[in-house]
């Protein structure tokens, strides 16, 4: 027996158990699992299987078929780990006992929990053995690695950049390990939420549904995300794939996840980027695959903002392509048509981070967590001149006021004891 699992593309989440041959496809009516991707033919690749091993076929697509990264041309065998596409659809292929295999693979943790996060890898919650605490642990796909060998270098220079990251809303990292296909960060690990479980977008369809996140609050939310970026870009790292899963919400305090991995397969992202990414959070640049910089981030923090304040996403479509053209050609509806409340300076300020070209975006990520602040509290200002208090209200100032006196302390048991016995009186 051996399970599918959609981790990028339509139908991402989807889960599939296994145990004889399917067929994978567009067509419903010809493939035994359907893929809704409008770059995948009708019947696509073939999953086989014999004497208890599974192989994967192309089954002369249009658009061919890969494994790890690399397109295949023959019957070829799967091993747990590995990754097939198909169009824009990633799926992960996993044999039994599979959470066992890696478990032992990864010498001094335990691992106590997956968490499903998609995207490149595995994230576990773990222990460290040595010093019995909990952490997250990032794992890079070991087949990809084993494929692509020359993707290691990229991580060892990668991990001794993130151990430069020390801030409050950054995960720190706390190890790393990069021998052979076993590569593997950990960061420390904190009790909340994502912000994917607090906000995530409806379709267009379910539009009013939802309740949008407070102003005050989205703006807390955004500013700690920006201040944790512009953080990492002073120190010459760029995240490239902000996305509600990589953002994690603990009481006040904002943390960015995820650090890493995207940056990891940058130089390959041909092959790699539909699983780096969310279609709905990456900039244009990464859709065109130009150069990426640190102005990646401001456009994807833009998408949170828009999304957090609208409850909407600005970009949507009904598969990934369709999405990555609105990201190119369209405009987001007003914000204000979601929340007329919404500051004119803050709608301004989403709009300039959606800019399609970077150069007319905000330059600068700790200028804009500068100015959310500001944003912020001029908000707080305006609740607090809205709400009245004994300062406010003269007539219960001069009311508050007599109960804390002297004399009337001094009196009040007495006339108490009076309306006390009146009352008992009158009721006899």
């Amino acid at each position: 027996m051996a399970i599918l699992r959609i981790e990028r593309g339509p139908g991402a989440g989807n889960t599939y158990v296994i145990d004889s041959d399917v067929s994978l496809g567009r067509d419903p009516s010809q493939a035994t699992i359907h893929i809704p991707d409008t770059k995948v033919s009708s019947k696509h690749a073939l999953i086989l299987q014999k004497n208890n091993t599974y192989y994967v076929e192309d089954n002369k697509s249009k658009n061919h078929t890969y494994l790890n990264g690399r397109p295949i041309t023959e019957q070829t065998q799967l091993e747990s780990g590995d990754y097939i596409s198909l169009g824009h659809t990633w799926i992960y292929f996993e044999e039994e006992h599979e959470i066992e295999r890696i478990g032992q693979e990864l010498a001094g943790y335990e691992i106590i929990q997956r968490i499903e996060q998609g995207g490149a890898g595995h994230h576990f919650k773990v222990r460290q053995v040595g010093l019995d605490r909990i952490v997250n642990l990032y794992l890079l796909p070991p087949n990809i690695i084993r494929a692509n060998p020359h993707l290691k270098k990229k991580f060892r220079l990668q991990a001794k950049a993130l151990a430069k990251l020390n801030h409050e809303n950054i995960a720190i990292m706390l190890d790393f390990e990069a021998k052979e296909s076993c590569l593997f960060l950990t960061t420390e690990y904190v009790e909340g939420e994502t912000l994917a479980d607090i906000s995530l977008s409806n379709p267009p369809a379910s539009r009013g549904k939802k309740k949008n996140v407070p102003l005050d609050r989205a703006l807390e939310i955004g500013r700690g995300i920006a201040q944790g970026l512009a953080h990492a870009h002073s120190q010459g790292t760029i995240h490239q794939d902000i996305n509600p899963d990589n953002i994690m919400i603990c009481g006040p305090r904002v943390i960015l996840g995820g650090f890493g991995v995207a940056a990891v397969f940058l130089d390959s992202k041909d092959k790699f980027s539909g699983l780096i990414g969310k279609t709905e959070y990456i900039s244009p640049e990464q859709i065109t695959r130009k150069e990426v910089d640190y102005r990646s981030d401001i456009y994807s923090l833009g998408v949170i903002l828009y999304e957090l304040l609208s409850g909407q996403a600005p970009f949507y479509g009904d598969n990934p392509e369709e999405i990555m053209e609105a990201h190119l050609n369209d405009s987001p509806p007003a914000l204000t048509s979601f929340n007329p409340d919404i500051p004119a300076e803050l709608e301004k300020l989403v709009y300039q981070c959606l800019e399609k070209e970077k150069e007319n975006r905000p330059q600068d990520m700790e200028l804009l967590a500068s100015t959310l602040d500001s944003i912020l509290l001029k908000e707080k200002a305006l609740n607090l001149k809205k709400t009245q208090d004994i300062y406010t209200s003269p007539l219960k100032y001069y009311i508050v006021k007599v109960l804390n006196t002297s004399f009337f302390s001094w009196l009040f048991l007495p006339i108490l004891s009076v309306l006390l016995v009146t009352i008992f009186t009158f009721c006899r």
